[in-house]
Protein backbone atom coordinates (compact mmCIF):
# COMPACT_ATOMS: atom_id res chain seq x y z
CA UNK A 1 0.00 0.00 0.00
CA UNK A 2 1.00 3.42 -0.47
CA UNK A 3 1.85 5.70 2.36
CA UNK A 4 2.93 9.90 2.03
CA UNK A 5 5.39 10.18 5.67
CA UNK A 6 6.28 13.49 6.79
CA UNK A 7 9.99 13.84 6.94
CA UNK A 8 12.47 16.98 7.46
CA UNK A 9 15.34 18.12 4.63
CA UNK A 10 17.83 16.91 7.52
CA UNK A 11 16.52 13.32 6.79
CA UNK A 12 16.12 13.19 2.71
CA UNK A 13 19.16 15.82 2.35
CA UNK A 14 20.93 13.60 0.11
CA UNK A 15 18.27 12.34 -1.60
CA UNK A 16 17.40 16.23 -2.80
CA UNK A 17 21.39 16.89 -3.72
CA UNK A 18 21.43 13.74 -6.28
CA UNK A 19 18.17 15.16 -7.49
CA UNK A 20 19.42 18.48 -8.14
CA UNK A 21 22.10 17.40 -9.86
CA UNK A 22 20.34 15.33 -12.16
CA UNK A 23 18.61 18.77 -13.06
CA UNK A 24 20.44 20.92 -16.06
CA UNK A 25 20.15 23.74 -14.23
CA UNK A 26 17.81 25.32 -11.38
CA UNK A 27 18.06 28.89 -9.42
CA UNK A 28 18.17 29.60 -5.96
CA UNK A 29 14.25 30.41 -6.23
CA UNK A 30 13.68 26.78 -6.88
CA UNK A 31 15.71 25.70 -3.97
CA UNK A 32 13.37 28.07 -1.88
CA UNK A 33 10.68 26.40 -3.29
CA UNK A 34 12.29 22.93 -1.65
CA UNK A 35 13.42 24.56 1.50
CA UNK A 36 10.14 26.11 2.65
CA UNK A 37 7.88 23.46 1.78
CA UNK A 38 6.58 20.53 3.57
CA UNK A 39 8.41 17.61 2.51
CA UNK A 40 6.80 13.67 2.47
CA UNK A 41 8.66 10.31 1.43
CA UNK A 42 6.61 8.08 -1.05
CA UNK A 43 6.88 5.08 0.55
CA UNK A 44 5.36 1.42 -0.30
CA UNK A 45 5.05 -1.05 2.46
CA UNK A 46 8.14 0.54 4.31
CA UNK A 47 9.99 0.38 0.87
CA UNK A 48 11.06 3.93 -0.20
CA UNK A 49 9.86 5.24 -3.58
CA UNK A 50 11.24 8.74 -3.77
CA UNK A 51 10.29 12.36 -2.49
CA UNK A 52 7.40 15.14 -3.09
CA UNK A 53 7.20 18.69 -1.52
CA UNK A 54 4.35 20.77 -0.79
CA UNK A 55 4.67 24.57 -0.59
CA UNK A 56 1.63 26.64 1.25
CA UNK A 57 -0.07 28.79 0.52
CA UNK A 58 0.45 28.53 -2.94
CA UNK A 59 -0.47 24.75 -2.19
CA UNK A 60 1.51 23.96 -4.83
CA UNK A 61 3.93 20.63 -5.85
CA UNK A 62 7.83 21.82 -5.95
CA UNK A 63 9.32 18.57 -6.05
CA UNK A 64 8.72 14.90 -7.06
CA UNK A 65 10.77 12.26 -7.92
CA UNK A 66 11.01 8.76 -7.70
CA UNK A 67 14.02 5.99 -7.40
CA UNK A 68 14.70 4.43 -10.71
CA UNK A 69 13.34 1.25 -9.35
CA UNK A 70 10.02 2.96 -9.35
CA UNK A 71 9.77 5.52 -12.31
CA UNK A 72 7.83 2.67 -14.22
CA UNK A 73 4.94 3.27 -11.81
CA UNK A 74 5.31 7.27 -12.43
CA UNK A 75 1.39 7.51 -13.67
CA UNK A 76 -0.05 5.89 -10.46
CA UNK A 77 2.09 7.25 -7.85
CA UNK A 78 1.32 10.68 -8.99
CA UNK A 79 -1.98 10.33 -8.91
CA UNK A 80 -1.87 8.96 -5.54
CA UNK A 81 0.28 11.45 -4.21
CA UNK A 82 -2.51 14.22 -5.96
CA UNK A 83 -5.07 12.14 -4.63
CA UNK A 84 -3.64 12.72 -0.78
CA UNK A 85 -2.12 15.93 -1.23
CA UNK A 86 -4.82 17.92 -3.02
CA UNK A 87 -2.61 20.79 -4.73
CA UNK A 88 -4.24 23.45 -7.14
CA UNK A 89 -1.35 22.75 -9.10
CA UNK A 90 2.88 22.33 -9.66
CA UNK A 91 5.64 24.74 -10.30
CA UNK A 92 8.54 22.40 -12.33
CA UNK A 93 11.64 23.32 -13.79
CA UNK A 94 11.30 22.12 -17.63
CA UNK A 95 14.72 20.29 -17.27
CA UNK A 96 12.66 17.89 -14.69
CA UNK A 97 11.44 16.30 -17.37
CA UNK A 98 10.04 13.37 -14.87
CA UNK A 99 7.96 15.97 -12.66
CA UNK A 100 7.04 17.46 -15.65
CA UNK A 101 5.79 14.99 -17.54
CA UNK A 102 3.76 13.42 -14.67
CA UNK A 103 2.35 17.12 -14.13
CA UNK A 104 1.71 17.84 -17.41
CA UNK A 105 -0.38 14.47 -17.74
CA UNK A 106 -2.97 16.97 -15.14
CA UNK A 107 -2.55 20.03 -16.26
CA UNK A 108 -5.30 22.37 -17.38
CA UNK A 109 -3.51 25.79 -17.39
CA UNK A 110 0.22 26.64 -17.72
CA UNK A 111 1.71 29.56 -16.90
CA UNK A 112 5.43 30.62 -16.54
CA UNK A 113 6.59 31.49 -13.72
CA UNK A 114 10.67 32.95 -14.59
CA UNK A 115 13.69 32.36 -16.64
CA UNK A 116 17.32 30.25 -15.64
CA UNK A 117 19.94 31.40 -17.18
CA UNK A 118 23.64 29.60 -17.21
CA UNK A 119 26.84 31.36 -18.82
CA UNK A 120 27.41 30.81 -22.55
CA UNK A 121 31.05 31.60 -24.68
CA UNK A 122 29.26 34.58 -26.15
CA UNK A 123 31.58 37.42 -25.39
CA UNK A 124 30.37 40.45 -23.73
CA UNK A 125 31.47 44.00 -23.55
CA UNK A 126 33.62 45.45 -20.64
CA UNK A 127 31.46 46.65 -17.84
CA UNK A 128 30.87 50.48 -17.59
CA UNK A 129 31.93 51.44 -14.64
CA UNK A 130 35.40 49.58 -12.64
CA UNK A 131 35.70 46.41 -10.28
CA UNK A 132 37.20 48.72 -7.97
CA UNK A 133 34.10 50.41 -7.28
CA UNK A 134 32.66 46.83 -6.44
CA UNK A 135 33.72 45.61 -2.70
CA UNK A 136 32.26 43.16 -0.38
CA UNK A 137 29.49 44.77 1.99
CA UNK A 138 30.84 46.13 5.80
CA UNK A 139 28.54 46.37 8.42
CA UNK A 140 28.69 50.38 7.65
CA UNK A 141 26.23 49.11 4.54
CA UNK A 142 23.70 47.42 5.96
CA UNK A 143 21.43 50.82 6.15
CA UNK A 144 21.16 51.28 2.65
CA UNK A 145 20.78 47.55 1.72
CA UNK A 146 18.23 46.89 3.93
CA UNK A 147 16.53 49.77 2.80
CA UNK A 148 16.51 48.35 -0.88
CA UNK A 149 14.33 45.39 0.18
CA UNK A 150 16.21 43.25 -1.68
CA UNK A 151 17.26 40.87 1.35
CA UNK A 152 15.55 39.19 3.77
CA UNK A 153 17.43 40.09 6.08
CA UNK A 154 20.86 41.41 4.86
CA UNK A 155 23.11 38.81 6.61
CA UNK A 156 27.06 40.05 6.35
CA UNK A 157 29.87 37.55 6.10
CA UNK A 158 27.64 34.59 5.27
CA UNK A 159 29.84 32.82 3.05
CA UNK A 160 26.45 30.62 2.09
CA UNK A 161 25.20 34.43 0.50
CA UNK A 162 27.95 36.53 -0.27
CA UNK A 163 26.83 40.48 -0.59
CA UNK A 164 28.61 43.20 -2.87
CA UNK A 165 28.03 46.78 -2.89
CA UNK A 166 28.94 49.30 -5.62
CA UNK A 167 29.53 53.35 -4.66
CA UNK A 168 31.42 55.90 -6.58
CA UNK A 169 34.35 57.16 -5.18
CA UNK A 170 31.87 60.08 -3.61
CA UNK A 171 30.03 57.22 -1.30
CA UNK A 172 26.83 57.47 -3.40
CA UNK A 173 25.51 53.89 -3.42
CA UNK A 174 24.68 52.58 -6.97
CA UNK A 175 23.72 49.12 -6.36
CA UNK A 176 24.09 45.68 -4.85
CA UNK A 177 24.92 42.24 -5.86
CA UNK A 178 25.12 38.56 -4.27
CA UNK A 179 26.56 35.22 -5.09
CA UNK A 180 24.44 32.54 -3.20
CA UNK A 181 24.92 28.41 -2.81
CA UNK A 182 22.79 26.28 -3.04
CA UNK A 183 22.53 23.27 0.08
CA UNK A 184 21.35 20.98 -3.10
CA UNK A 185 24.16 21.52 -5.38
CA UNK A 186 27.32 22.96 -4.23
CA UNK A 187 29.23 23.36 -7.92
CA UNK A 188 26.92 26.28 -8.55
CA UNK A 189 26.92 30.24 -7.51
CA UNK A 190 23.36 32.30 -7.99
CA UNK A 191 24.49 35.81 -9.01
CA UNK A 192 21.86 38.23 -8.52
CA UNK A 193 22.03 41.97 -8.26
CA UNK A 194 20.03 45.07 -6.98
CA UNK A 195 20.25 48.57 -9.02
CA UNK A 196 19.60 52.12 -7.10
CA UNK A 197 16.83 53.65 -8.72
CA UNK A 198 18.89 57.04 -9.40
CA UNK A 199 21.46 54.73 -11.25
CA UNK A 200 19.28 52.06 -13.76
CA UNK A 201 19.82 52.54 -17.49
CA UNK A 202 23.24 53.61 -16.86
CA UNK A 203 24.87 50.76 -17.28
CA UNK A 204 25.59 49.37 -13.51
CA UNK A 205 23.52 46.30 -13.08
CA UNK A 206 25.33 45.12 -16.36
CA UNK A 207 28.67 46.01 -14.68
CA UNK A 208 27.53 44.04 -11.57
CA UNK A 209 26.74 41.18 -12.95
CA UNK A 210 29.93 40.78 -15.33
CA UNK A 211 32.02 41.70 -11.82
CA UNK A 212 29.54 39.34 -9.99
CA UNK A 213 30.43 36.78 -12.57
CA UNK A 214 34.00 37.17 -12.20
CA UNK A 215 34.26 36.67 -8.78
CA UNK A 216 31.72 33.30 -9.15
CA UNK A 217 34.07 31.63 -11.39
CA UNK A 218 37.76 33.18 -8.92
CA UNK A 219 35.22 30.92 -6.27
CA UNK A 220 35.62 28.07 -8.36
CA UNK A 221 31.92 27.63 -8.98
CA UNK A 222 29.55 27.68 -11.72
CA UNK A 223 27.96 31.20 -12.66
CA UNK A 224 23.99 30.63 -12.69
CA UNK A 225 20.67 33.40 -12.61
CA UNK A 226 17.54 33.83 -12.90
CA UNK A 227 14.54 36.03 -12.89
CA UNK A 228 10.94 36.71 -13.48
CA UNK A 229 9.46 36.10 -16.69
CA UNK A 230 7.75 39.71 -16.99
CA UNK A 231 11.13 41.61 -15.88
CA UNK A 232 12.53 41.91 -19.09
CA UNK A 233 14.89 44.75 -18.00
CA UNK A 234 16.93 41.84 -15.93
CA UNK A 235 16.67 39.42 -18.99
CA UNK A 236 18.13 42.19 -21.67
CA UNK A 237 20.69 42.77 -18.62
CA UNK A 238 21.69 39.32 -18.53
CA UNK A 239 21.73 38.25 -21.89
CA UNK A 240 24.32 41.43 -22.85
CA UNK A 241 26.35 39.61 -20.34
CA UNK A 242 26.49 36.43 -21.97
CA UNK A 243 24.14 34.66 -20.06
CA UNK A 244 21.14 32.63 -21.50
CA UNK A 245 17.90 30.60 -21.02
CA UNK A 246 17.18 27.66 -22.04
CA UNK A 247 15.51 26.63 -19.21
CA UNK A 248 11.91 28.00 -17.75
CA UNK A 249 10.35 27.86 -14.46
CA UNK A 250 6.27 26.67 -14.68
CA UNK A 251 3.39 26.79 -12.77
CA UNK A 252 1.14 23.90 -14.09
CA UNK A 253 -2.44 24.38 -12.43
CA UNK A 254 -5.15 21.31 -11.97
CA UNK A 255 -8.01 23.27 -12.44
CA UNK A 256 -9.13 26.32 -15.32
CA UNK A 257 -8.16 29.34 -13.84
CA UNK A 258 -10.67 31.93 -14.15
Amino acid sequence: MLSLIPVKLEDCLPAYCRYAASLRLVDTFWDDMILQAELFRIAEDGKELGFVSRKRPEDLLTSFFLHNNAVFRLAEVFSYVKGILHPTGARVVTGDETFLSAALDHARHVEPQAFFFDLTDQKAAPPAFPRAWFYEAQEADLPELQETGFYHPAVIGNPENRIFVMRRPDGMFMGTGHIARSPFNRSWGAVGMYTAPGFRRTGVGRSMILFLTEITKEMGLTPICGCYCQNHASRRTLESCGYASRTRYLNLYFEEKL
